[in-house]
């Protein structure tokens, strides 16, 4: 049985701490591992073993890894060994310069093993992939020159012509390239049948044209000339061409155009090869998207948790600063614009933290045509009169596993989409159901495996999307909505997230979405734009929906506690959050504590002297769950409240996990968290007292 070799993998970095690290961790993968600290020794261990992937720290003190990239990459030798970088500060231009230098990706400390593990992974199945194809072509093209010796023979010695075409044109018209053979004047003799399959010309077509029946508006007149002069001076002309099917389609090919010289040396016929790579170009595409959509998420998490805590300091700041004021006093015209803008920056902020995480949100099967049934229905009150809906649905379609809140989220902002892009001149809503079975993954739609999908078409007939604008409408900020709701640029009204969120949300109910936009079109129903959603179905029966019920009844009536009777202990990194909560709670005993170890020993200097906790989760020395869960030893029964401006460890869906009775997310409106703190305050009293609450 043939021993698997195993996977070398060569770290540079001149931290000896953070080497070890990352040999323990690939060691626990079954990687083979070696290690440098100075720039000196990388080459020669390069050329002493065989390395497949190279880790390397950005950010080092001895080495410059930026140069040392960029020597690895412009090497003969070692260029196509793959390098993910290691930085521990994302900015875009370092990236960007490591990118241009040639680096397969990157991870930032502190590293996580899954994501760096995925990466590896990753990093070396593309550079598989590379030299994988790179042999395939040079395969191809050292059997196709082969082709092309033999056919010169073929001319040159007449007793072997007929065996030696024979065996060329057998050759040929198995190749899965296009071969097209034209005379010294660029008429066209021959095409392959794979040529007729890709273009839709038959051979009889062709022949008598030139190539330029293929041509497309992408090259300019330099560009074929350039070509002309290289094959005429008898030289190979190497490059990518757009060219158009006779359907009117585009595509592109990875050419190679050679000439074929007579016995006196003379150029008497060019014979082209191309390879379609049409389908590659797009998942390359579709890949780096996606990798700059994961790029800004990642960005978007970063930042929530400090923007957050300063939102909540101005808004809670405000909210004090209003009840100095009497009623109808000017000043508090001025705090209600600060309180409305600070409002509209959370909503922004917890927008980019939805598109920033992958939620696990609830799915359950449901019947989409009931869904966009209902949603239509929404639709039609918000919907002015000059635009009609339209549906084709079939009688029945299977189901799909999904979050109906979240769908109808989709289904709204489409809505929206198509509303603005018809308000002026009205129009037709045209919502459309099918479905559609993938027996391959489409190139065109970023994250569609095979199997059945429900196919959802919300098209509009409004002015359309122009194709330079395209490619960005599912960019965060990215808006058409100019100043007033026009140009193209910074919208006033919005955010520029509605299709951003759109766009995260089908791709975690593992789906895909594509847009189509017509600006003009002399079939009327091709005008406006159409987006496609495409969700996998599934199997089963709809079950009913159960959701956690609510831990506390709403009190409406007036606590039966006085506020000054209860002790609160605050655990808050933040001067200026500390200060907020001292002066927001004065009604209470407050205790203020800086970091998560100073208030775990504060409360175990006396347990049973408070009544609450509330406390942030990114604090220092102790954040919040592991100070809940140190607090819930001591006393299991203890009332926790966790804010967060962001946390990945937890969410409005697992707090109780942690034994955390109220989860809330900053900024905090003060009344919010009063309420949130009495209505706890309250049932523990209920529940001493045994009444009813």
């Amino acid at each position: 049985m043939t021993q698997v070799p195993q996977i070398k993998i060569l770290i540079v970095d001149d931290d000896r701490q953070t080497v070890e690290s990352l040999e323990k961790f690939l060691q626990q993968f079954r990687f083979l591992s070696r290690s440098v600290t100075h720039s000196q020794d990388v080459f020669p261990l390069l050329a002493s073993e065989s390395i497949d992937l190279v880790l390397l720290n950005i950010n080092m003190v001895e080495i410059d890894a930026l140069a040392l990239l960029d020597q690895l990459k412009q090497s003969d030798h070692y260029s196509k060994i793959p390098v993910i970088m290691i930085t521990e500060n994302p900015r875009e231009m370092v990236l960007s310069q490591c990118y241009e230098k040639g680096a397969a990706d990157f991870v930032t400390k502190p590293i996580r093993d899954v994501i760096l593990k995925a990466r590896i992974k990753a990093a070396l199945t593309t550079a598989n992939y590379e030299k994988e194809l790179e042999r395939t072509v040079e395969e191809k093209t050292i059997a196709l020159q082969k082709a092309k010796e033999e056919l010169e023979q073929e001319i040159a010695d007449r007793d072997l012509m007929e065996k030696e075409r024979a065996q060329l044109v057998t050759a040929i018209e198995q190749a899965e390239e296009s071969v097209i053979i034209t005379n010294k004047k660029g008429i066209i003799e021959y095409v392959n049948p794979y040529f007729e399959k890709l273009t839709g010309y038959t051979l009889k077509e062709a022949t008598g044209q030139t190539p330029n029946m293929l041509k497309s508006d992408k090259h300019s007149r330099l560009f074929y000339q350039e070509m002309w002069n290289t094959i005429l001076n008898g030289k190979v002309w190497s490059g990518q061409i757009t060219n158009r099917k006779k359907d009117g389609t585009l595509y592109v090919e990875d050419t190679n155009i050679s000439p074929v010289f007579g016995n006196r040396g003379e150029i008497t016929h060019f014979i082209a090869v191309k390879k379609d790579i049409t389908r590659r170009l797009a998942l390359e595409t579709q890949l780096r998207h996606a990798q700059k959509m994961k790029a800004v998420g990642i960005l978007a998490g970063g930042i929530a948790h400090d923007f957050n805590n300063i939102l909540f300091v101005m808004l809670g700041n405000a909210e004090l600063l209003q009840n100095c004021f009497e009623e109808g006093a000017k000043e508090k015209e001025y705090i209600e614009d600060i309180l409305h803008s600070g409002y509209r920056a959370k909503k922004v902020i917890s927008q980019l933290l939805h598109f920033s995480t992958v939620r696990d949100t609830m799915r359950e099967p449901v019947q989409m045509l009931d869904v966009i049934e209902e949603s239509l229905r929404m639709a039609r009150v918000m919907l002015p009169a000059n635009i009609e809906i339209y549906t084709n649905f079939p009688a029945s379609c299977p189901l799909v596993l999904a979050s109906i809140d979240q769908i109808n989220q989709v289904f709204l902002n489409l809505y929206m989409n198509a509303k603005e892009a018809m308000l002026e001149t009205g129009g037709v809503l045209a919502v459309i159901i099918e479905l559609v079975e993938f027996t391959a993954p489409p190139a065109d739609i970023y994250g569609i495996d095979t199997g059945s999908y429900l196919k959802i078409t919300i098209r509009d007939n409004g002015k359309g999307i122009p194709p330079e604008v395209k490619e960005f409408v599912f960019d965060p900020f990215f808006t058409t909505k100019g100043v007033g709701g026009t140009d193209i640029g910074p919208s006033k009204e919005g955010t520029g997230l509605g299709l951003t969120e759109v766009y995260n949300i089908i791709q975690n109910h593992n789906g895909g979405i594509a847009v189509e936009s017509h600006l003009v079109d002399s079939t009327e129903h091709l005008k406006g734009t159409a987006f496609h959603l495409y969700l996998p179905t599934v199997s089963g029966e709809i079950q009913e929906s159960h959701r956690p019920t609510k831990v506390f009844k709403e009190i409406k009536n007036s606590y039966p506690s006085s506020p000054k009777e209860h002790h609160i202990l605050i655990a808050e990194d933040e001067p200026q959050l500390a200060k907020l909560y001292q002066v927001g709670l004065e009604d209470y005993q407050v205790t203020l504590c800086y970091d998560g170890q100073e208030a775990l020993n504060t409360f175990c200097k006396n347990p049973t002297q408070f009544d609450l906790v509330l406390t942030d989760q990114e604090m220092p020395k102790l954040i919040g769950t592991k100070l809940s869960e140190e607090l819930l030893k001591i006393r299991p029964d203890l009332p926790i409240i966790l804010t967060t401006g962001f946390s990945e460890q937890v969410s409005e869906k697992n707090y109780q996990d942690f034994g955390i009775r109220k989860f809330l997310l900053k900024p905090i409106e003060l009344e919010n968290l009063i309420q949130s703190i009495q209505e706890i305050l309250t049932y523990e009293s209920c529940q001493t007292n045994h009444q009813s609450c």
